[in-house]
């Protein structure tokens, strides 16, 4: 210890002290403990201070309650990250991305990814009401349409009348197709046969006939575009299912790699060694993470 001592009186009083702080980015490659370095290199000179003392910044103290291999000592306080952050759980990560996509992301602090999957959940479903309004739109054009130019039952709306005023250009082509449906089915059994044909065959108040094919060609027009409307609609739903099964998957992702960065903290340590090129000592700062 004396020996020891001795060394720091001469080094502070009959010399000039060189420091030269290298602030070296550490990343343990190997279980071993290799890694590589890049150092930035700070020279300055440090006068000769008070006999028997050499101080150091506050944020560089020594802790000499540490165990440490010879040139290299621990810093605390200034320099050592202590603040600890919980695990996060993944499958809560994931729950909450199948409710609303991006909040998984927010959970494992990723707002950007959050952001990301929130704007394209809103934008699926904007999609999806303005593809659901233009069906239902083009399905009450379709109605008007077939009551002003077929003469169409107007007290109907169920979606087998509007079909078959699509398909047959009379009531009496529809009824007639029915009757030879019903004799196809049931060859041998009349009551059958007739069950089926008052359950499916249109009355005098259903009755419609197309003055024109230009005006059933426009109707036909009419029905595709609306059933397209509503297809792109259920189109809208599989993308927003698609959506929230990505944004669960990549939510596990973030809370996995935001609990690694817990697991293995970054750590902060002084090496000190004598230089013999120029008399002084050199002062490394080592930064794992």
């Amino acid at each position: 210890m004396r020996y020891r001592s001795l060394i720091w009186f001469v080094l502070a009083t009959h010399m000039a002290v060189v420091w030269d702080v290298g602030i070296s980015h550490c990343r343990e490659g190997s279980p071993g403990g290799s890694g590589f370095a890049e150092q930035t290199s700070l020279r300055g000179r440090l006068a000769e201070s008070n006999a028997g003392s050499l101080e150091l910044p506050p944020s560089l103290s020594l802790d000499s309650s540490t165990p440490s291999t010879p040139g290299e000592v621990s810093v605390h306080d200034g320099l050592e990250d202590t603040q600890k952050k919980a695990k996060k759980s993944l499958a809560k990560a994931a729950v909450l991305s199948a409710i609303l996509p991006g909040a998984g992301e927010w959970y494992g602090e990723d707002p950007g990814k959050a952001r990301t999957f929130l704007i394209a959940e809103a934008a699926v479903w904007a999609t999806y009401t303005v593809f659901l309004v233009q069906g239902r739109l083009l399905q009450d054009d379709c109605r008007l349409f077939s009551i002003a130019h077929a003469g169409a039952n107007s007290g109907r709306g169920d979606e087998d009348y509007f079909r078959a005023i699509e398909e047959y250009r009379t009531t009496e082509e529809y009824n007639e197709d029915v009757r030879r449906e019903a004799r196809k089915l049931y060859p041998y059994d009349d009551d059958a046969r007739e069950a089926y044909i008052t359950e499916h065959l249109f009355g005098e108040e259903d009755w419609w006939e197309w003055k024109g094919a230009a005006a059933w060609g426009e109707y036909r027009s009419l029905r595709g575009r609306s059933r397209e409307a509503f297809h792109r609609a259920a189109y809208c739903t599989a993308a927003a299912l698609a959506n929230r099964l990505i944004s669960a998957v990549d939510a596990v992702m973030t809370v996995r790699m935001f609990n690694r960065g817990i697991e293995e903290p970054s750590s902060l340590r002084l090496e000190v060694e004598p230089t013999i090129a120029e008399p002084g000592i050199r002062v490394g700062i080592c930064y794992t993470y």
